[in-house]
């Protein structure tokens, strides 16, 4: 059986362990050098307008997805997916599903376990 997986918003203790994925995910068309004050100053600054959400199992980040909410002519706003990646190891495990269900239904300060 495989251990839970735990889809939560993202902390300042997570930074450090999501330089390598930025680095992975937006490579050169980050701007600057993928450091964690640079990674850091990018969350802050979508603060408030995007949700950025971490799966972890074990301690160990396996993925983030980023959630831009919308206004719209509708009185509910919608939202978009702006960014989605899950480290090679753990694809095809549902892992990114997860966080497309955990960005999607739970309000952002709430952790929501599921098993993989």
């Amino acid at each position: 059986m495989s251990q839970a997986v735990e889809y939560r918003e993202v902390t300042k203790t997570d930074v450090p362990k999501l330089v390598p994925f930025f680095e992975a995910f937006y490579g050169q068309w980050f701007g600057e050098s993928v450091t964690t004050g640079a990674v850091q100053r990018r969350i802050d600054q979508a603060r408030g307008i995007e949700t950025f959400v971490v799966a972890e199992r074990n301690g160990t980040l396996l993925g983030f997805a980023s959630l831009r909410l919308v206004p719209s002519l509708d009185l509910t706003p919608y939202a978009e997916l702006s960014d989605l990646f899950v480290a090679e190891p753990y694809r095809r495990q549902g892992v990114g599903r997860g966080l497309l269900g955990s960005s999607r239904s739970a309000p952002a300060s709430e952790a929501r376990t599921a098993s993989s």
